[in-house]
């Protein structure tokens, strides 16, 4: 059996991507011939490794990624004594993203709609939870942009359900993705999302708090996209995550 669980090569220099993306189209063919059952965490990520016509046949199945969706539904006690810890004040409006410091994650275009939304509201402040090999390149983009009091890098967390919480609106520009499982979990939090068009719609449970961008639109766009979801009001989402098939105790 093989399983897919992207859409892309993950890789920040693009001479080495474009190497993988050739080595990728030019070999995956010789997967096929050492597996009868073929999986994936989503329909576009089936296609990007498999062919066609096994992605339609009945050797291909969709595995959700699931999530303990108890854990993440909104609690606003929660969301009150985690802004408390970490010193989010009650009139901060806070963006937040979950996902490793790598080049599918968007991570510069990230902090440019956070400065866009901070010269608007001064109030703005950013949550980053994760880690990985761009962190540095990343730290040195908010001291260029003189964003360090507004920035809190939080690193690896197994509470990001409790993170979740303290947010007011979650970012994610992503330049591609197989199925995001932190999109399911900001959603099963209730929590209002802004997300790119090269994320695959399939994540996509509570319509309402979602806000599809194209990565073409200006930063001011985007910022004001996110400005508008305060509006928005956080509620308990956890029977349109289980009805989807993504809660773990399914």
């Amino acid at each position: 059996a093989i399983h897919s669980h992207s859409t892309g090569n993950d890789c920040l220099n693009p001479i080495k991507r474009k190497l993988l993306d050739f080595l990728h189209y030019k070999y995956r063919k010789e997967l096929y011939k050492t597996a009868n059952r073929f999986y994936a965490c989503s329909q576009d990520a089936g296609l990007w490794m498999f062919p066609e016509n096994i992605v339609t046949s009945d050797k291909f199945k969709v595995i959700h990624n699931a999530i303990d969706t108890e854990k993440f539904a909104y609690d606003i006690q929660s969301r009150q004594q985690m802004r408390k810890q970490l010193n989010i004040e009650k009139d901060n409006f806070v963006i937040g993203h979950v996902g490793n410091f790598c080049y599918p994650k968007n991570y510069p275009f990230i902090l440019d709609v956070f400065e866009a939304v901070s010269k608007r509201n001064s109030n703005a402040r950013f949550l980053s939870v994760g880690a990985g090999p761009d962190f540095d390149y990343i730290q040195n983009l908010v001291k260029e942009k003189n964003l360090q009091d507004k920035v809190t890098f939080l690193g690896k967390r197994t509470d990001v359900y409790n993170v979740m919480q303290a947010m007011d609106v979650f970012v994610f520009p992503s330049l591609y993705e197989g199925l995001p499982v932190t999109m399911i979990e900001a959603q099963a939090a209730g929590l209002p999302c802004v997300i790119s068009d090269y994320v695959s719609e399939e994540c996509i449970v509570t319509s309402d708090l979602i806000s599809v961008m194209k990565l073409s639109d200006s930063v001011e766009m985007w910022a004001e996209c996110a400005l508008q979801k305060v509006k928005i009001d956080r509620r308990n989402t956890s029977e349109e995550i289980e009805k989807a098939g993504y809660d773990i105790k399914i």
